[in-house]
């Protein structure tokens, strides 16, 4: 969730990439979900990516939820809740 409602700047921003000290940083995916809120895909996952991102255009994230790494999702679980994962 951002501070400001999210305008087409910032969705064609994150599409198109933004320059960080890493690299582009660039989402795969962005849909947006409310005013105020966006669901976004990425596959690089550098430190503090998305608020980084997000201030190139001014924007402050003050909620950021990751549902899934890699293969692993938050599906059925409670806030505080964990999984045990197993060998592949």
């Amino acid at each position: 969730m951002f501070d400001e409602p999210v305008t087409v700047a910032l969705i064609r921003g994150f599409k198109g990439g933004v320059r960080l000290d890493e690299g582009l940083a660039k989402a795969d995916r962005v849909y947006q979900i409310s005013e105020k809120s966006l669901k976004v895909v990425v596959h690089q996952g550098w430190n503090r990516q998305l608020r980084r991102m997000a201030a190139r255009y001014r924007y402050k994230i003050i909620r950021l939820i990751r549902t899934r790494i890699g293969q692993f999702t938050l599906d059925g679980l409670n806030p505080g809740g964990w999984k045990e994962i197993t060998g592949r």
